[in-house]
């Protein structure tokens, strides 16, 4: 079936117009938030560089439309909404009537795009097509390969940011690689359901990805250590997470008999925009390789990131008030350069995640005191 692929693509490449505007420019975001905030430094240098440039952002999820980007936010012009789930019709009836757009180039980066975008750009008649190829991770690209007009080499022991630069410079070339990345939030007025003054209070994250099983969390005991060094400190703790993760905090305020008026548990009761506004707010957070890091360190709110098995280089917090805490174990970081995924690390890992738990609360809490005294 892979050559009936590949002549249907040669079909389709011959019907993109050759003809259309240069400077208007689509980028799939099919990824969690925390890859979404990755990718908004590549946004933010298109747009200083090509200022009166069309950018449309093409995403599968509510977060794109409403708190990373905003059509008419002066970053991009317009953030569209195509679920994965979508009928087959109805991707293929949005993909042609973007023909209407004349989009000059679309990009195709190697972790945001699922394989109906790559036929996509093709219906939507888009000429210039500038991809990763993935031959370093000994991936078969198959049909896709003849998809794109151009190839970016997949670079390894690379920041996730730099990798969609690499994308950015195929077309405009050599640029100066400014990390700030970008996310919105709201007025500090939703401080006040909350009963929080703004860097009044320290966000901890006691859970992650949606409450599902991961290998990137630090142990609740020494989380319920930490939060009692913190409270004895004097600090008043906001406790954030989504819906999902509620139960889960609840039942460890519970499992460690912690209870005090100066932890307040938002976890489920808040939209992204609102704990966005409260990671922004916020005198210090402590958090996992998460969505939620980086909201904080697009913020510039000082931050202490706990890594272990995860790829520090490939996402580690950028922001100059951003400090990473992690042990340099002999297998960690496991995923490096994509070599697991999560679930095969939770399925292989023979020491429990030693590379979380060798993290020591005192370590931690002094960071905590040296960030606070750092930003006072």
């Amino acid at each position: 079936m892979d050559w009936l692929k590949r002549i249907f693509i040669r079909l389709l490449c011959a019907t993109c117009r050759q003809g259309n505007k240069a400077d208007s420019f689509l980028i799939p975001a099919y990824t969690g938030l925390g890859n979404f905030i990755m990718m908004s430094p590549m946004v933010l240098a298109l747009r200083r560089i090509r200022p009166a440039a069309k950018i449309l952002i093409l995403a599968g999820n509510t977060f794109g439309t409403e708190c990373v980007y905003r059509a008419g936010d002066g970053i991009v012009d317009d953030v569209l909404l195509l679920p994965q789930g979508a009928s087959f019709l109805e991707k293929v009836r949005f993909f042609l009537s973007l023909r209407r757009q004349r989009i000059g180039t679309a990009f195709i980066p190697f972790d945001a795009s699922p394989s109906f975008y790559w036929w996509g750009v093709l219906l939507a008649g888009i000429p210039c097509r500038v991809g990763h190829s993935q031959d370093v991770l000994g991936i078969d690209m198959g049909w896709t390969r003849g998809v794109l007009t151009d190839e970016v080499p997949l670079r390894l022991d690379t920041h996730e940011s730099d990798l969609h630069f690499d994308l950015l410079e195929r077309i405009t070339g050599r640029i100066e690689r400014d990390y700030a990345t970008h996310m919105t939030a709201g007025d500090p007025e939703v401080l006040e359901k909350w009963g929080m003054q703004p860097r009044g209070y320290i966000a901890i994250q006691l859970a992650a990805a949606n409450a599902t099983r991961t290998p990137k969390l630090w142990p609740r005991e020494l989380f319920a250590a930490l939060i009692r060094r913190l409270l004895d400190d004097g600090e008043t703790l906001l406790l954030p997470g989504d819906a999902n993760e509620r139960p889960l905090i609840d039942a460890f305020l519970a499992a460690h008999a912690i209870s005090s008026p100066r932890i307040v548990n938002v976890a489920g009761r808040t939209t992204v925009e609102e704990v966005s506004t409260l990671l922004k707010f916020a005198r210090l957070v402590v958090c996992h390789d998460s969505g939620l890091m980086h909201i904080s360190n697009a913020h510039h709110t000082p931050l202490i990131a706990l890594y272990g098995p995860t790829d520090d280089v490939f996402t580690m917090p950028r922001s100059s008030s951003s400090r990473m805490l992690r042990h340099d174990l002999p297998c960690a970081p496991c995923m490096k350069n994509f070599a697991k995924t999560e679930p095969e690390v939770i399925q292989d890992c023979p020491i429990e995640f030693r590379c979380m738990r060798e993290i020591s609360v005192d370590e931690v809490h002094a960071a905590c005191r040296d960030a606070l005294a750092r930003s006072t």
